[in-house]
């Protein structure tokens, strides 16, 4: 590490807090399972209109349909916002609008004969990953990770889901269905945390910069493939953030012709008030789930990102001499190519390697 970079950044106990917490965990979790479920959805079955921000609504209004307003309380955002991504999934024909049974004046937003057609396709992917995450586990801290969730779901102010997969046990899809909506429930939370320790002018959307940037600085390019949205929205959200005062440009060690994004005295400012609010979110978290349990679903949650590697590319040093990182540098590329490739086509490639 050079020393300017020593200078910007926060001391090794605020920077290990922020790598490495529960809400990180969790967001990172949800965010690889709803890029793997699109990508199989887009690439594969063909459903190349659908963007990662629907998701929520197509869970949220479920089979009977819910009104607009319920659905921006239940997602935090404004009515204009929810009704301009409303609009959008209705202009791709998964959802429509029609009498709300309860009362004739009003609307409520129902999926469409291609919404559940594409909802059913999305649970088969989503057994398959909630199988892997299983398998990955073992059966019984599976089981305690679905709990917890549920858990800490059932305590919010949000509808009560059941996912029906015919053959399928009564757990099957629940993970992929609750843990986005907690996950969002963190994020904002630590928004509002921060917020509160001064930092006004912070945005949900700005998570996804400043949540990617590592010791060596973060990559446009690099944040878009893991954020699953384009480089275009990215730069758009880092030169918001550059105007805050909290990034600034380098020239990447890398590529003369690209730029490193890194973190300013009032960005370290920033992780340190997160980390804090990292430790007020957990401690609200100990009053629905007990100490130990908390502790469990930590342990459970960090064992299942570490092994998917998720955003190691990100937090893994980046030195010149490939000799000395050629294992770590190994392990981030196989991350990489199960993101891009899928779980099946990366064990045809490993064989293909081993038979070569």
């Amino acid at each position: 590490m050079n020393l300017e970079a020593v200078k910007i950044h926060p001391q090794q106990a605020v920077w290990e807090g922020y790598r490495n917490n529960l809400p990180r965990y969790l967001i990172g979790l949800s965010r690889y399972l709803q890029s793997r479920t699109m990508h199989t959805l887009c690439d594969e079955l063909g459903y190349t209109d659908l963007k990662i921000n629907y998701e929520p609504f197509f869970t949220l209004v479920g089979s009977e349909g819910c009104r607009l307003t319920e659905l921006a309380d239940w997602l935090a955002i404004s009515k204009q916002s929810c009704n301009r991504t409303a609009n959008q999934i209705k202009k791709a024909g998964y959802l429509e609008d029609k009498p709300d049974p309860s009362d004739g004046r009003a609307k409520i937003l129902v999926m469409t004969d291609k919404g559940r057609q594409m909802v059913a396709k999305a649970s088969d992917v989503s057994l398959k990953l909630e199988s892997s995450f299983k398998a990955g586990l073992g059966s019984r801290e599976y089981t305690q990770l679905l709990q917890m969730i549920r858990r800490i779901y059932d305590s919010l102010d949000m509808p009560k889901l059941r996912v029906d997969i015919p053959g399928a046990d009564h757990n099957a899809g629940l993970l992929v269905s609750l843990l986005p909506r907690v996950s969002d429930h963190f994020m904002q939370l630590l928004m509002e945390a921060t917020r509160a320790r001064g930092h006004v002018g912070l945005k949900m959307s700005h998570g996804q910069v400043l949540s990617l940037i590592g010791l060596s600085g973060g990559r446009i390019q690099q944040m878009a493939k893991i954020q699953d949205v384009s480089k275009q929205a990215i730069s758009a959200i880092a030169k918001e953030l550059e105007h805050l005062g909290y990034i600034h440009q380098s020239p990447d060690p890398d590529d003369a012709r690209g730029v490193v994004l890194m973190f300013t005295d009032s960005g370290v400012n920033l992780l340190a008030d997160s980390v804090a609010a990292v430790d007020s979110v957990e401690n609200q978290l100990v009053a629905i789930l007990g100490q130990r349990d908390l502790l469990v679903l930590k342990q459970i949650s960090k064992q299942l990102y570490q092994s998917l590697h998720l955003e190691e590319e990100v937090f893994s040093p980046r030195l010149s001499n490939l000799s000395l990182v050629v294992d770590e540098n190994l392990s981030v590329l196989a991350a990489k190519l199960r993101r891009e490739l899928g779980d099946e086509a990366v064990r045809t490639l490993g064989q293909l390697l081993i038979q070569t």
